[in-house]
């Protein structure tokens, strides 16, 4: 087994016996999404940092404090996320103003905001053409990639099997979040982001390119 497959295996190892507690509530999930995303990371190579709970300062005064933030070095934050419970509708949750219009505020600092419902992932962007100020207002995002580890919350709920392929396209929306949307600081991380974009560029030269690139 792959790394980037243990990874979602352990993840689903340590949900499933939270959502059969009635207890559970949104940062009880908030551990094994850390441990997900890191792992997803690591087996990428990507250098950064998964924190839960963390506290951002506003330029406007107060703070938030995003369930998720990736970070590129030291406390330079370049994604921040939101976790809901399974019934939550990630289509809806992107449209969200709730919370002092939370989504609008996060995608304004980042550009990129990963959505999570437990069982599924989304990618939220901004949409072409909005350069103004603040939050950005629902009409100007967009969501980009989605991921559905189950197609539904009655299907995550039975224990169903995981849906084919998601493993890797949860490794490659994790990887689009922080190499083509976020803002790098790190000299370092910039590096590895570029080496790895090459990597990949490469690949999809017809054959005689990349040999005679080699």
């Amino acid at each position: 087994m792959d790394a980037i497959t243990k990874a979602l295996f352990d993840y689903r190892a340590a949900i499933t016996p939270l959502a059969a507690s009635s207890e559970t509530n949104e940062p009880t999930y908030y551990p094994a999404h850390q441990n997900l995303l890191s792992a997803l990371l690591r087996a990428r190579d990507l250098p950064f940092e998964v924190r839960v709970n963390t506290s951002q300062r506003r330029d406007s005064g107060g703070a938030d404090q995003p369930d998720l933030a990736f970070y590129d070095g030291g406390d330079f934050v370049v994604v921040l996320g939101e976790v809901k419970l399974p019934h939550v509708d990630l289509a809806e949750l992107a449209r969200s103003s709730e919370n002092d219009d939370q989504i609008g505020r996060y995608l304004a600092r980042t550009g990129v905001v990963l959505l999570s419902n437990v069982r599924s992932f989304a990618l939220l962007g901004v949409a072409p053409g909005w350069t103004a100020a603040g939050p950005v207002p629902p009409g100007s995002r967009r969501l980009l990639e989605v991921v559905d580890l189950w197609p539904s919350a009655s299907a995550f709920a039975q224990g169903k099997p995981l849906a084919d392929g998601t493993a890797q396209q949860l490794a490659d929306l994790v990887d689009t979040a922080v190499t083509e949307f976020a803002t790098i600081s790190e000299p370092a991380s910039l590096a590895k982001v570029l080496a790895r974009q090459a990597r990949r560029a490469k690949a999809t030269l017809p054959p005689k390119f990349r040999q005679e690139h080699t």
